[in-house]
């Protein structure tokens, strides 16, 4: 039964008991490049580091240690406080920042905090069909 609920932009549905985030591959790949926009500071500092020295023109005249360095300077004196900075950062290496963290971990592991999987929502007899659902925390 759809809740009215959204998680990340994503319909809500409850089936006996567990809530279900419910979408579309297009919706479940919008929903989950805003968590990681939002998550920027849970990322290992080596990670952020290897995106902006990839995909950052800006990076050129820095060594991958001394972005590394200066991300991890940074999220250990701010921590979640770094966000805007990070994402200053990160700028224009945002999407592929996005697609390998998605390569790399998987949506589920972004949308799913309760087994980190990724169901068919056909699997699942009350939700709708041909669709993507990922577990989510009963409000």
């Amino acid at each position: 039964m759809k809740t009215g609920a959204e998680y990340y932009g994503l319909a809500v549905y409850r089936v006996q008991n567990q809530d279900y985030a419910v979408g579309t591959r297009e919706q479940v790949d919008k929903a989950v490049a805003t968590v990681i926009k939002k998550e920027l500071h849970g990322f290992a500092p080596d990670f952020l580091a290897g995106i902006v020295v990839r995909y950052n023109r800006h990076s050129e005249p820095f060594t991958i240690e001394e972005i590394k360095a200066a991300l991890d300077s940074l999220l250990n004196s701010l921590g979640e406080e770094a966000l805007p900075l990070l994402q200053m950062i990160v700028g224009e290496a945002m999407e592929d920042l996005v697609r390998e963290a998605i390569l790399s971990d998987g949506r589920a592991s972004f949308l799913n905090p309760t087994d980190n999987e990724e169901y068919l929502s056909d699997d699942i007899p009350g939700l709708p069909k041909g669709k993507w659902a990922f577990k989510i925390p009963s409000e």
